[in-house]
C-alpha cells in the first residue's frame, strides 16, 4: 500500500466574531500552519501485507475432511516514541530532551513497529448419516489487520493543550484482530425437493482495538489515550432453514436466525469518550450488546415461473429483523450502560416479475420485460433514532429548543427523512436475449 494523508484545519488572523441571528459577511483570511502544529496532520507510509495458504480435502469411508492453513504477514511501516510519557518530538516535555537539538532527538526518539505474523488453522468435517442426511463441523481462525487510521492517527504525536485526558493517539504496533469460529449442524432431505438445515455457531473475537491504554505524561495532569488490542467479544446463535428447490413451477425458502453478539464495547473509542471531557465517568467493565446485535432475523421467499419461450414469473422476498441496540442519552449525557436500549424492528417486502416474448423463428431470441418493486408496502423503517426517545420521529430536545425563524424551523431540525429507510422504488426494464 502507498498511503498519503493530510488534514488541514485553516486558521484566520481575524479573531472569531460573536454569533448573531442576523446574517452578515465575515472577512476570513485563511492560513495553513506548519505540520508540527495541532491544526495540520500529515503522514506518508508504505505498509505491505502478504498471505499464503494451503488446503486439501480427503475422504475416509465415513468421514470427509477439509483442512487448511493460512499464513498472514503484515509490515506496518510505522514508528512510535521510545518514551511514551514524552511523545512529541517537536515539543518535548523533559528538560533534558528540550535542551537537545531536533537532530539529536531524532537519533533516540523512535522505535520501529514490528512486523506481525499469524498462522490460522482451519478444519471442516462432514459425516454422512445416509444418502439424505449429513452432519458437519467447522473450526477456523480468521484474522484482520487494524484499519490504517488507527495505526497512524495523530502522526506527529501532539498533545492537545490543557490538563486531563483530551488527546487520542494512534498505535502503529497494533496486533491483528482474530476471530475463532466453531460451527456444528446437520442437513436432512425430508422430501424429494425439500431440505432442512440447522447450524449452531459460536465466534470468539479477540485482540479487538480499543482505547484502554491511558498514559500519564511528564507534564503534571496531562495524559492521553492510545489504541491498543484489549477489546473482545463473542457471538453465538442458531440458524434453521427450510428450502424447497424448483419443482412444479415454484420454489421457496424460509430461514430463522437467533443470535447474541456481545463485547466489552462496540466503539473502539468508548474508554476515551468515557474519560474525556468535563464530566468523565468510569468505563464499563461488563459485556454489552454490540451495535449489530440483532437477536431475531427471518427471511422468506417464494418464486413461481412457467416453462417455454413465452413464459412469465414472479417472486417475493420478505425480511424481518428485531431492533438493534442503542445507547440512551438525555441532553447529551448517557443515562445507562452502552447499548442499553432497543430500536424498533424492521420489515420489508420486495417484488420482482418478468414476462418474455419469443422473437422470430429461433427459440433463443426473446424480449423480456421486467418489474422490480423494492419496499413494496412503502414501510417507514426507522434506520436511525434519537438517543433520548429511541424513535426516529421525535426528540425531547425539541421541547427545550428555541426556534429562530431566520435560520430554520424546528421541523427542519428535528424531522429528518434520512432517519427512515428508502421509500418504495419501482423499476421497469427491458432486455433482449439472442
Amino acid at each position: 500500500h502507498t498511503l498519503f494523508y493530510e488534514d488541514i484545519n485553516l486558521v484566520s488572523a481575524i479573531p472569531p466574531q460573536e454569533f448573531t441571528t442576523t446574517p452578515e459577511l465575515i472577512d476570513f483570511q485563511p492560513a495553513v500552519e506548519d505540520v508540527s502544529t495541532l491544526s495540520h496532520d500529515r503522514y506518508r507510509n508504505s505498509p505491505y501485507e502478504m498471505a499464503l495458504y494451503i488446503q486439501d480435502k480427503f475422504e475416509l469411508p465415513s468421514l470427509i475432511f477439509n483442512v487448511g492453513l493460512r499464513l498472514d504477514y503484515f509490515e506496518p511501516d510505522g514508528r512510535y516514541p521510545s518514551d511514551p510519557k514524552d511523545p512529541n518530538l517537536n515539543d518535548p516535555l523533559l528538560l533534558q530532551n528540550a535542551d537537545s537539538t531536533l537532530a539529536a532527538r531524532e537519533t533516540y526518539w523512535w522505535k520501529k513497529a514490528s512486523a506481525k505474523t499469524k498462522l490460522s488453522p482451519r478444519l471442516g468435517v462432514a459425516f454422512p448419516m445416509s444418502d439424505k442426511g449429513v452432519f458437519h463441523f467447522a473450526y477456523g481462525h480468521f484474522v484482520q489487520r487494524p484499519t490504517f487510521e488507527r495505526l497512524y492517527a495523530n502522526p506527529e504525536w501532539e498533545l492537545e493543550p490543557g490538563s486531563g485526558l483530551n488527546t487520542l493517539m494512534g498505535n502503529p504496533d497494533l496486533k491483528v484482530e482474530e476471530t475463532i469460529t466453531y460451527e456444528f449442524g446437520f442437513q436432512q432431505q425430508v422430501a424429494e425437493d425439500i431440505a432442512v438445515k440447522t447450524s449452531l455457531f459460536y465466534r470468539d473475537i479477540r485482540n479487538l482495538v480499543g482505547t484502554d491504554r491511558i498514559i500519564e505524561t511528564y507534564k503534571s495532569g496531562t495524559k492521553y489515550s492510545q489504541y491498543v488490542n484489549r477489546s473482545f467479544g463473542e457471538v453465538k446463535g442458531i440458524t434453521v432453514s427450510v428450502d424447497k428447490r424448483y419443482a412444479n413451477n415454484f420454489s421457496s425458502f424460509v430461514d430463522y436466525t437467533f443470535q447474541i453478539a456481545q463485547g466489552d464495547a462496540s466503539d473502539p473509542q468508548s474508554t476515551y469518550n468515557d474519560l474525556n471531557g468535563d464530566n468523565p465517568r468510569q468505563p464499563q467493565k461488563q459485556l454489552v450488546p454490540l451495535n449489530w446485535d440483532r437477536r431475531h432475523t427471518i427471511n422468506a421467499g417464494f418464486s413461481y415461473s412457467t416453462q417455454g419461450i413465452s413464459n412469465w414469473g414472479t417472486s417475493v422476498i420478505a425480511k424481518y429483523g428485531s431492533g438493534l441496540p442503542y445507547t440512551p442519552v438525555q441532553q447529551g449525557i448517557r443515562t445507562g450502560f452502552e447499548n442499553d436500549g432497543r430500536r424498533p424492528g424492521f420489515y420489508s417486502l420486495d417484488l420482482s416479475a418478468f414476462k418474455s416474448f419469443g422473437l422470430g423463428s429461433k427459440a433463443r431470441q426473446k424480449l423480456i420485460l421486467t418489474l422490480n418493486v423494492l419496499n413494496l408496502l412503502d414501510t417507514k423503517n426507522e434506520d436511525n433514532i434519537y438517543g433520548d426517545t429511541g424513535r426516529a420521529g421525535y426528540s425531547q430536545e425539541r421541547n427545550r429548543a428555541v426556534e429562530i425563524p431566520e435560520i430554520n424551523s424546528l421541523d427542519e431540525v428535528y424531522v429528518n427523512p434520512s432517519f427512515y429507510s428508502r421509500p418504495r422504488m419501482v423499476k421497469l426494464g427491458m432486455k433482449v436475449e439472442f
